[in-house]
């Protein structure tokens, strides 16, 4: 069943839970044996109680009837802060004038103002953009082959859902000024032409960015969590937001909700 599920749709934690499986090399056909295998992860495989939970979740979805009275306790780490609008303005003002990176700022202005996933941005057509109506029509994305980060395949979201994106006028611009192709092109390739390689991205252009202008390291998904979070502080309601960003609605109270400006408190 692991098997089946990379197959349709590679993920690196199906990958390591099915190492794994193979590796403890007995069948697990009771409740107990569910349990045993859970122990040995922490006893023998020392994995760490956030890995071992996230394994838990796959198991559970495969076969509830054997992992469904499991649970795992994993510590809560401190949540990534969201980029402030001086730290947006600062990166993309530095990127405008590189001269070896100045080819992904565009690319990288998109993530910020509208919170795609990495991956719709690599794999956005010159046909889901519509100019007229400012808005972007996010259906697929262009993910890494089995884990490969030059390889390629054009597949639905990670929801499958289909939605609207509406741009702002700093994206707006950005597009208009930009070389139109053919409606089947990229809208951001590589400076090869070639499909943007993220891995590459964030390991070079995006990690030198930041340190250059002193900003605490954060991954370029973080770009994600930051257009959300600005988009609930600004006044938006959780419903628009997550229409926007293709967010579950659970997962945007639980880790967006208020993580740009604090609530204030009386003073009794």
């Amino acid at each position: 069943m692991l098997q089946q599920r990379i197959e349709y749709r590679y993920n690196s934690a199906d990958v390591g839970l099915l190492g794994s499986l193979k590796a403890y090399k007995k069948l697990i056909k009771t409740s107990a044996d569910a349990k045993a295998f859970m122990k040995w992860l922490t006893e023998i495989r020392k994995l760490a109680p956030s890995s071992k939970k996230r394994y838990l979740a796959i198991l559970q979805t495969l076969r509830r009837d054997l992992f469904g009275d499991i649970k795992v306790r994993a510590g809560q780490k401190p949540k990534a802060k969201p980029f402030t609008k001086v730290e947006v303005t600062q990166i993309l003002n530095h990127l405008k004038e590189d001269k070896h990176y100045s080819h992904y700022h565009d690319f990288i202005l998109l993530l910020f103002n509208t919170g795609t996933r990495t991956s719709e941005a690599i794999g956005l057509l010159w046909r889901d953009v519509d100019l007229v109506k400012r808005e972007l029509h996010i259906y697929e994305t262009l993910g890494r082959y089995k884990g490969q980060t030059n390889v390629r395949e054009r597949r639905t979201t990670k929801n499958t859902k289909y939605r609207v994106v509406p741009v702002n006028n700093a994206v707006y611009k950005m597009l208009i000024r930009r070389p139109k192709g053919k409606v089947e092109d990229l809208v951001f390739n590589s400076p090869t032409g070639l499909c943007i390689d993220d891995h590459n991205v964030s390991q070079r252009c995006w990690k030198i960015t930041l340190k250059t202008l002193g900003i605490p390291h954060r991954n370029l998904y973080q770009t994600r969590h930051t257009f959300a979070s600005h988009c609930i502080d600004s006044g938006m309601t959780i419903q628009e937001t997550a229409a926007i960003t293709g967010h579950n609605i659970k997962v945007l109270y639980e880790h967006y909700l208020g993580s740009v400006k604090k609530p204030t408190l009386p003073e009794l």
